[in-house]
């Protein structure tokens, strides 16, 4: 059986898919700094961050998930902000 070979990532795409993946450990790495993702949900403003993609690393969650990547997403309790957590 042959297999379709996944599509190629931008650095950008594979900053934020790696901080997904990440965070399904329940903490990243960022910047110098350990942060908890509790039940493995990142928040998104980590993902605005320069090292992780920048000003358009919410557009990168958009394009990953449009590409097959399961995303789920839902506001932080007690904040306007919201989270993202691969689900795979």
């Amino acid at each position: 059986m042959a297999f379709a070979r996944p599509p190629e990532l931008t650095p950008r795409q594979a900053a934020v898919l790696a901080l997904l993946t990440a965070g399904r450990q329940g903490w990243i790495l960022l910047d110098g700094g350990k942060y908890l993702c509790p039940d493995g949900w990142v928040d998104g403003w980590y993902f605005v961050h320069p090292l992780s993609g920048g000003m358009e690393g919410l557009r990168r969650l958009r394009e990953l998930r449009a590409m097959g990547y399961k995303i789920e997403s839902r506001p932080k309790a007690g904040s306007p902000a919201w989270q993202y957590r691969g689900a795979w």
